[in-house]
C-alpha cells in the first residue's frame, strides 16, 4: 500500500500534533497522583462548579484523545480515504491531487484542533481553573474557520 505524501506544512502539524499528544498524556500520568479523589467536572455558564467526578474521570478523556488521534491518523494513511474523499459533487480530473492535498490539510488541521481542545480540557480539568461559558462561545466558532477555508477551497474543483 502506498501511503500519500504528505506536503511540509502537513508534516509540521503531525509532529506538532504527536507532540502534544505525549504531551497530555505525560502531562496527566505526573499530575494525576496530587489530583483530589473528587475534581470539578461539570460548570455552569457562570463558572460556578455544579458536579463533582472521581479523579479516575480523567483517563476516560484522555483516551477519547488518544482514540481521535488515532481514527484521524489511519484515514490520512488510507489513500483511497484521502485521495477519493466523499463529496457532494464530481471532482474534475484537473483537480484531484489537489483535492487529496486540501484533505490531507484539513485531517491534520482538525487532528491538531482536537488535540488542542482535549489538552484544554485535561489541563482546566487537573488545575481545577473555572472556564467561563462565554469564552468557550467566542473560542468555538474561532475553531471553525479553517474547515471553512478548506471546503472553500476544495470547492474550487467541482465539475
Amino acid at each position: 500500500m502506498k501511503f500519500p505524501k504528505l506536503t511540509k506544512y502537513q508534516t509540521v502539524l503531525e509532529i506538532i500534533s504527536l507532540l502534544l499528544l505525549i504531551a497530555n498524556v505525560v502531562y496527566i500520568i505526573c499530575e494525576y497522583s496530587a489530583l483530589p479523589a473528587e475534581i470539578p467536572m461539570h460548570y455552569n455558564a457562570d463558572g460556578s462548579v455544579r458536579d463533582y467526578e472521581s479523579k479516575s474521570t480523567v483517563w476516560p478523556i484522555l483516551g477519547v484523545e488518544v482514540l481521535i488521534y488515532a481514527v484521524l491518523t489511519v484515514v490520512m494513511l488510507m489513500p483511497k480515504l484521502s485521495g477519493e474523499p466523499n463529496l457532494p459533487w464530481e471532482v474534475k480530473d484537473t483537480g484531484k491531487l489537489a483535492v487529496q492535498r486540501e484533505t490531507l490539510s484539513l485531517l491534520s488541521e482538525c487532528k491538531l484542533l482536537s488535540l488542542v481542545i482535549y489538552g484544554c480540557i485535561s489541563v482546566i480539568t487537573v488545575e481545577g481553573i473555572v472556564m467561563k461559558m462565554a469564552i468557550v462561545l467566542v473560542l468555538c466558532p474561532l475553531l471553525l474557520i479553517p474547515l471553512f477555508i478548506r471546503l472553500a477551497r476544495i470547492s474550487r474543483y467541482k465539475k
